[in-house]
């Protein structure tokens, strides 16, 4: 499915569970400081029209969801076709949004790489890795950390480092030595 009917469909989701038509989710998008109208709300829904960032973070407000939610596949979505044309798995996208990069995509020069699948057992350790027990016991994690670092390792010469994005692991690093703001 392309990445804009993706969207697109969880825009529609998003506004049919408030029972919202489209001229309130305009007006709610116009009290945010965006100029949209109901055909807006239409066009969008029928991905005629591409949605910028600040309006997705607004449309998330505005349909009472979250970012993520109307990013994210939907759970019997297998693959994301971006506008090249190039598809990657639905779970890719999914981790993505969860601060985790499979590396799909890798880059040559300018011009994209598109793997077969992401390494093997790595997105397992890596949701293992992102509980809450796993972040509350550092052994633990630590002990997870080098099961993903060797499976990154073994299946790409990228190694770990690049399988996480930087957010999650500035994220992991303050809660291994509980610079989590919660300790």
């Amino acid at each position: 499915m392309a990445y804009g009917l993706l969207i697109s469909r969880n825009v529609i989701a998003a506004r049919s569970r408030l029972r919202m038509s489209q001229s309130s989710l305009a007006a709610r998008m116009k009290a945010l400081g965006h100029g949209w109208y109901s055909q807006t709300a239409g066009m969008v829904e029928r991905a005629e029209r591409r949605i910028v960032a600040e309006e997705i973070l607004s449309l998330a407000l505005a349909l009472e969801t979250s970012v993520s939610a109307l990013m994210a596949p939907a759970a019997d979505d297998e693959l994301v076709a971006l506008p090249s044309g190039q598809a990657i798995p639905a779970e890719s996208v999914r981790n993505l949004l969860r601060y985790v990069n499979t590396w799909q995509v890798t880059w040559q020069d300018d011009s994209p790489v598109f793997s077969d699948g992401p390494l093997p057992e790595i997105g397992d350790l890596i949701r293992q890795l992102m509980t809450p027990m796993a972040i509350s016991s550092p052994p633990e994690t630590q002990a997870k950390l080098e099961a993903i670092s060797a499976a990154a390792t073994a299946g790409s010469p990228a190694g770990i480092l690049k399988l996480l994005s930087p957010e999650f692991r500035e994220a992991l690093a303050a809660a291994l030595t509980g610079q989590d703001g919660g300790s």
